[in-house]
């Protein structure tokens, strides 16, 4: 456990994803021996037999504590588990503090912009920003933004941030923003063609935007409502699909 928390203390400059991984792993295992392993009341070991025990810790951290046979090796344990938590916790502590009023400024289809306010601190030199848990960008001092592009619309995106200070180590708590991104905008620009006489089937083309797979199209014919012979079918900035044959000229 103490290899850990050294671990922690060396990854954390180079690779902070990893370092918060390891912090984390510290932080709630000692969580966890302390509420669900530790010892509380007289343990009963046998019918016959009763150990009087203060605070103690068995061999199972994630618990319940065991009924007997407490060791000191445990104890030894837990008491390394604690001490590393506590490294970790307090090396968080001195870190640069964390950004704060975190909002997104935009409601576009393909992206979003993030702002907010740089901490006051000397300690402070940038924010490692994440889109969705990949990492994105180390946004320097003074920038206090990013955009991402080429995104989804009406799909929801959080931004999640870690400042990291002067002396390269990262303060491993998040700050974190949910965006949703704009649905399609609809548009048709023109229909190819857009008129003709009378043929056997007609091959119809749709160019705009916004168009998405499995979309429902209708045409008429005045206030005649016309038969499709195939599925529309999107491709790209285009819907294709196929009409019944008329019986006269037509405009659609």
């Amino acid at each position: 456990m103490r290899d850990q928390a050294y671990s922690y203390k060396n990854m954390a400059a180079y690779n902070p994803e990893a370092g918060a991984q390891i912090r984390e792993l510290l932080l709630t295992t000692s969580d966890s021996a302390w509420n669900n392993d530790r010892t509380r009341t007289m343990k009963e070991c046998t019918d016959n037999e009763f150990w009087k025990t203060p605070d103690s810790f068995g061999y199972y951290w994630e618990g319940p504590p065991c009924r007997c046979g407490l060791y000191s090796s445990d104890q030894a344990a837990a008491v390394d588990l604690f001490a590393a938590a506590a490294m970790v916790e307090h090396e968080n502590s001195i870190r640069a503090p964390g950004i704060t009023n975190l909002h997104n400024t935009t409601y576009l289809e393909n992206s979003v912009t993030w702002i907010w306010n740089d901490p006051h601190s000397d300690r402070f030199a940038s924010v490692r920003v994440f889109v969705n848990g990949i990492s994105k960008a180390n946004i320097p001092r003074g920038v206090q933004s990013y955009t991402i592009s080429g995104l989804k619309p009406s799909v929801s995106y959080t931004i999640s941030t870690q400042t990291v200070g002067t002396d390269g180590n990262t303060n491993t708590t998040w700050m974190n923003q949910t965006a949703v991104t704009a649905p399609y905008t609809l548009k048709i620009d023109r229909i190819t063609p857009s008129e003709g006489m009378t043929e056997d089937t007609i091959s119809i083309t749709m160019s705009g935007t916004g168009f998405q797979r499995g979309a429902t199209v209708s045409f008429t014919n005045g206030s005649q409502q016309l038969q499709l012979l195939a599925p529309p079918v999107v491709q790209g900035n285009d819907v294709k699909t196929t009409l019944k044959k008329f019986e006269q000229g037509w405009t659609l």
